[in-house]
Protein backbone atom coordinates (compact mmCIF):
# COMPACT_ATOMS: atom_id res chain seq x y z
CA UNK A 1 0.00 0.00 0.00
CA UNK A 2 1.38 3.40 -0.71
CA UNK A 3 1.79 5.84 1.57
CA UNK A 4 0.14 9.54 0.93
CA UNK A 5 3.03 12.39 1.49
CA UNK A 6 5.84 9.14 1.29
CA UNK A 7 9.64 10.54 0.41
CA UNK A 8 10.01 8.14 -2.32
CA UNK A 9 9.01 9.54 -6.00
CA UNK A 10 5.57 8.84 -6.51
CA UNK A 11 4.99 6.68 -9.65
CA UNK A 12 1.25 6.54 -11.20
CA UNK A 13 -0.04 3.44 -11.97
CA UNK A 14 -1.74 4.93 -14.72
CA UNK A 15 0.03 7.79 -16.97
CA UNK A 16 -1.32 11.34 -16.77
CA UNK A 17 -4.59 11.09 -19.18
CA UNK A 18 -6.43 14.16 -20.68
CA UNK A 19 -8.82 15.92 -17.92
CA UNK A 20 -12.14 14.97 -18.04
CA UNK A 21 -15.16 17.38 -17.56
CA UNK A 22 -17.66 18.67 -16.80
CA UNK A 23 -18.62 15.13 -14.72
CA UNK A 24 -21.92 14.68 -16.56
CA UNK A 25 -20.11 14.00 -20.14
CA UNK A 26 -19.75 10.65 -18.34
CA UNK A 27 -22.59 8.20 -18.02
CA UNK A 28 -24.04 7.58 -13.97
CA UNK A 29 -23.11 10.52 -13.00
CA UNK A 30 -26.19 11.06 -10.02
CA UNK A 31 -24.64 13.28 -8.05
CA UNK A 32 -22.46 16.59 -8.30
CA UNK A 33 -21.79 18.93 -5.67
CA UNK A 34 -19.65 21.71 -6.18
CA UNK A 35 -18.53 25.25 -4.32
CA UNK A 36 -16.99 26.46 -8.01
CA UNK A 37 -20.20 26.03 -9.48
CA UNK A 38 -23.05 27.18 -7.09
CA UNK A 39 -24.13 26.72 -3.50
CA UNK A 40 -26.28 29.27 -1.01
CA UNK A 41 -24.50 31.89 0.94
CA UNK A 42 -26.38 32.02 4.44
CA UNK A 43 -24.18 35.10 5.71
CA UNK A 44 -20.76 33.27 6.25
CA UNK A 45 -22.40 29.73 5.88
CA UNK A 46 -23.15 26.87 3.14
CA UNK A 47 -27.25 26.76 3.85
CA UNK A 48 -27.13 24.68 0.85
CA UNK A 49 -25.42 23.07 -2.53
CA UNK A 50 -26.91 22.27 -5.34
CA UNK A 51 -26.70 18.57 -7.47
CA UNK A 52 -25.70 19.89 -10.80
CA UNK A 53 -27.15 16.59 -12.18
CA UNK A 54 -30.66 17.32 -10.72
CA UNK A 55 -30.70 21.09 -10.11
CA UNK A 56 -32.28 20.83 -7.39
CA UNK A 57 -30.38 22.38 -3.48
CA UNK A 58 -30.89 19.00 -2.06
CA UNK A 59 -28.23 19.26 0.53
CA UNK A 60 -29.40 21.68 2.64
CA UNK A 61 -29.06 23.11 6.52
CA UNK A 62 -30.51 25.74 8.39
CA UNK A 63 -29.31 25.10 12.23
CA UNK A 64 -25.92 23.89 11.86
CA UNK A 65 -24.72 24.56 8.54
CA UNK A 66 -21.20 24.48 7.44
CA UNK A 67 -19.03 27.53 7.45
CA UNK A 68 -17.88 28.90 4.42
CA UNK A 69 -14.46 29.54 3.28
CA UNK A 70 -13.84 31.35 -0.12
CA UNK A 71 -9.82 30.34 0.12
CA UNK A 72 -9.97 27.35 2.16
CA UNK A 73 -9.06 25.16 -0.69
CA UNK A 74 -5.85 26.73 -2.18
CA UNK A 75 -7.21 30.13 -2.70
CA UNK A 76 -10.65 28.36 -3.91
CA UNK A 77 -13.86 28.19 -1.74
CA UNK A 78 -15.10 25.12 -0.08
CA UNK A 79 -17.48 24.28 3.23
CA UNK A 80 -15.74 23.91 5.88
CA UNK A 81 -17.47 22.17 9.07
CA UNK A 82 -16.53 22.71 12.93
CA UNK A 83 -16.54 18.85 13.40
CA UNK A 84 -18.82 19.44 15.97
CA UNK A 85 -22.57 19.55 14.76
CA UNK A 86 -21.90 20.63 11.67
CA UNK A 87 -23.59 19.02 8.35
CA UNK A 88 -25.90 19.40 5.31
CA UNK A 89 -28.33 16.61 4.67
CA UNK A 90 -30.13 15.40 1.33
CA UNK A 91 -33.96 14.58 0.95
CA UNK A 92 -33.42 13.62 -2.08
CA UNK A 93 -33.22 9.97 -1.90
CA UNK A 94 -33.80 8.59 -4.74
CA UNK A 95 -30.67 9.71 -6.30
CA UNK A 96 -29.24 7.90 -3.94
CA UNK A 97 -31.17 4.16 -5.00
CA UNK A 98 -28.94 2.65 -7.19
CA UNK A 99 -26.76 1.79 -4.59
CA UNK A 100 -29.41 -0.50 -2.42
CA UNK A 101 -27.65 -3.60 -3.28
CA UNK A 102 -24.19 -5.47 -1.85
CA UNK A 103 -22.90 -6.00 -5.17
CA UNK A 104 -23.95 -2.56 -6.61
CA UNK A 105 -21.17 -0.55 -8.26
CA UNK A 106 -20.13 2.85 -7.55
CA UNK A 107 -17.27 5.47 -7.65
CA UNK A 108 -17.21 8.50 -5.82
CA UNK A 109 -14.96 11.12 -5.49
CA UNK A 110 -14.28 13.96 -3.70
CA UNK A 111 -11.54 17.18 -3.29
CA UNK A 112 -10.17 17.71 0.14
CA UNK A 113 -8.24 18.78 3.31
CA UNK A 114 -7.88 17.82 6.17
CA UNK A 115 -8.14 19.75 9.49
CA UNK A 116 -7.42 17.61 12.36
CA UNK A 117 -6.34 13.97 12.37
CA UNK A 118 -7.96 12.93 15.79
CA UNK A 119 -11.18 11.19 16.05
CA UNK A 120 -13.60 9.27 13.61
CA UNK A 121 -14.70 11.98 11.16
CA UNK A 122 -17.06 11.01 8.54
CA UNK A 123 -17.03 12.83 5.01
CA UNK A 124 -20.21 11.38 3.29
CA UNK A 125 -22.98 8.80 4.65
CA UNK A 126 -26.12 7.19 3.48
CA UNK A 127 -28.25 5.12 5.60
CA UNK A 128 -31.79 3.24 5.35
CA UNK A 129 -33.05 4.10 8.83
CA UNK A 130 -32.88 7.26 11.74
CA UNK A 131 -32.71 4.57 14.87
CA UNK A 132 -29.15 4.11 15.38
CA UNK A 133 -29.21 1.44 16.85
CA UNK A 134 -30.66 -0.87 14.08
CA UNK A 135 -29.85 1.29 11.08
CA UNK A 136 -27.30 0.10 8.25
CA UNK A 137 -25.40 2.78 6.51
CA UNK A 138 -25.42 1.57 3.04
CA UNK A 139 -22.19 3.92 2.79
CA UNK A 140 -19.76 5.81 4.94
CA UNK A 141 -16.25 7.66 4.48
CA UNK A 142 -14.37 8.59 7.65
CA UNK A 143 -10.52 10.01 8.41
CA UNK A 144 -9.65 8.71 11.97
CA UNK A 145 -6.63 9.00 14.06
CA UNK A 146 -3.16 8.98 12.16
CA UNK A 147 -4.56 10.57 8.41
CA UNK A 148 -6.29 7.14 7.53
CA UNK A 149 -9.18 7.67 4.90
CA UNK A 150 -11.61 4.81 5.32
CA UNK A 151 -14.33 3.24 2.93
CA UNK A 152 -15.99 1.89 5.77
CA UNK A 153 -19.77 0.03 5.54
CA UNK A 154 -21.01 0.00 8.73
CA UNK A 155 -23.98 -3.26 9.38
CA UNK A 156 -26.75 -3.86 11.32
CA UNK A 157 -26.31 -2.34 14.95
CA UNK A 158 -23.74 -0.28 14.15
CA UNK A 159 -21.04 -2.69 13.62
CA UNK A 160 -17.93 -1.50 11.18
CA UNK A 161 -16.39 -3.10 8.44
CA UNK A 162 -13.34 -1.52 7.05
CA UNK A 163 -13.31 -1.82 2.98
CA UNK A 164 -10.42 0.46 1.84
CA UNK A 165 -8.21 2.78 3.16
CA UNK A 166 -5.16 5.19 2.14
CA UNK A 167 -3.05 5.82 5.22
CA UNK A 168 -0.82 9.17 5.80
CA UNK A 169 -2.99 11.91 4.77
CA UNK A 170 -1.11 15.04 6.14
CA UNK A 171 -3.06 17.87 7.64
CA UNK A 172 -3.92 21.29 5.45
CA UNK A 173 -2.88 19.68 1.91
CA UNK A 174 -5.77 19.58 -0.92
CA UNK A 175 -6.67 16.80 -2.63
CA UNK A 176 -8.53 14.44 -4.59
CA UNK A 177 -9.81 11.29 -2.76
CA UNK A 178 -11.70 8.65 -5.02
CA UNK A 179 -12.92 5.18 -4.21
CA UNK A 180 -15.15 2.75 -5.72
CA UNK A 181 -16.08 -0.75 -6.39
CA UNK A 182 -17.47 -3.38 -9.01
CA UNK A 183 -18.67 -5.44 -6.20
CA UNK A 184 -15.79 -7.71 -5.87
CA UNK A 185 -12.51 -5.32 -6.43
CA UNK A 186 -12.10 -2.18 -4.63
CA UNK A 187 -9.89 1.01 -5.12
CA UNK A 188 -8.69 4.05 -3.60
CA UNK A 189 -6.86 7.09 -5.61
CA UNK A 190 -5.19 9.98 -3.34
CA UNK A 191 -4.28 12.13 -6.18
CA UNK A 192 -3.27 10.31 -9.34
CA UNK A 193 -2.05 7.56 -6.93
CA UNK A 194 -3.71 4.13 -6.45
CA UNK A 195 -4.33 1.94 -3.67
CA UNK A 196 -6.00 -1.66 -4.82
CA UNK A 197 -7.88 -3.74 -2.14
CA UNK A 198 -10.07 -7.25 -3.14
CA UNK A 199 -13.12 -7.17 -1.60
CA UNK A 200 -15.18 -10.51 -1.52
CA UNK A 201 -18.54 -10.69 -3.30
CA UNK A 202 -21.06 -9.54 -0.90
CA UNK A 203 -19.07 -7.23 1.18
CA UNK A 204 -19.08 -4.03 -1.16
CA UNK A 205 -18.89 -0.41 -0.09
CA UNK A 206 -22.65 -0.39 -0.43
CA UNK A 207 -25.69 -2.47 1.88
CA UNK A 208 -29.18 -3.84 0.62
CA UNK A 209 -31.61 -2.29 1.70
CA UNK A 210 -33.66 1.38 1.02
CA UNK A 211 -31.58 5.04 1.46
CA UNK A 212 -34.20 6.91 3.48
CA UNK A 213 -35.20 10.53 2.95
CA UNK A 214 -33.26 12.48 5.17
CA UNK A 215 -30.66 9.62 5.70
CA UNK A 216 -28.17 10.97 3.60
CA UNK A 217 -25.20 13.99 4.74
CA UNK A 218 -22.17 15.65 4.18
CA UNK A 219 -19.99 15.23 7.37
CA UNK A 220 -21.82 13.18 9.52
CA UNK A 221 -23.70 9.58 10.03
CA UNK A 222 -27.01 10.59 9.81
CA UNK A 223 -29.33 8.52 12.39
CA UNK A 224 -32.14 10.14 14.40
CA UNK A 225 -29.19 11.68 16.66
CA UNK A 226 -26.59 12.46 14.04
CA UNK A 227 -23.01 11.39 14.91
CA UNK A 228 -19.17 10.92 14.26
CA UNK A 229 -19.34 14.63 12.85
CA UNK A 230 -16.18 15.48 10.12
CA UNK A 231 -14.00 18.64 9.51
CA UNK A 232 -13.05 18.54 6.23
CA UNK A 233 -12.94 21.00 3.92
CA UNK A 234 -14.63 19.97 1.16
CA UNK A 235 -14.83 21.88 -2.57
CA UNK A 236 -16.40 19.17 -4.75
CA UNK A 237 -18.39 15.46 -4.42
CA UNK A 238 -19.28 13.55 -7.50
CA UNK A 239 -21.10 10.18 -7.18
CA UNK A 240 -21.11 7.83 -10.41
CA UNK A 241 -23.43 4.80 -10.34
CA UNK A 242 -21.29 2.71 -12.19
CA UNK A 243 -17.70 1.82 -10.96
CA UNK A 244 -15.01 4.15 -13.71
CA UNK A 245 -12.45 2.21 -15.49
CA UNK A 246 -9.05 4.13 -15.19
CA UNK A 247 -9.38 6.24 -18.28
CA UNK A 248 -12.20 7.80 -17.25
CA UNK A 249 -11.30 8.62 -13.33
CA UNK A 250 -7.90 9.47 -13.61
CA UNK A 251 -9.24 12.04 -16.40
CA UNK A 252 -11.85 13.14 -13.81
CA UNK A 253 -8.82 13.37 -10.81
CA UNK A 254 -6.86 15.04 -13.52
CA UNK A 255 -9.36 17.60 -14.22
CA UNK A 256 -10.20 18.33 -10.36
CA UNK A 257 -6.83 19.00 -9.73
CA UNK A 258 -6.60 21.76 -12.07
CA UNK A 259 -9.49 23.45 -11.22
CA UNK A 260 -8.37 23.30 -7.30
CA UNK A 261 -4.43 24.69 -8.48
CA UNK A 262 -3.18 20.80 -6.96
CA UNK A 263 0.30 20.20 -8.50
CA UNK A 264 0.82 16.98 -10.13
Amino acid sequence: MRRFGNTAPRKPTVGLPGPIWPPTRLPGCVAWYDMLETYTDGGGTVTAIRNMVTGSDDMAEATNPPALSLTGLNGRPCMAPDGTNDRLISSEASVFQPFNSTVAPLTMIAVCSLTSLAGARTLFGAGNSGVASSSTHIMQTTISLGGVLRQNRIGDGGASTTLNRTEGIPLGVPFVWSAGTDGNDGFHTVNLERTRTSIATGTAFARAGLVAADRTAFFCRPDSAPDTFGNMMTGCFLLFARRLPDSELLGIVAALMGRWRIPT
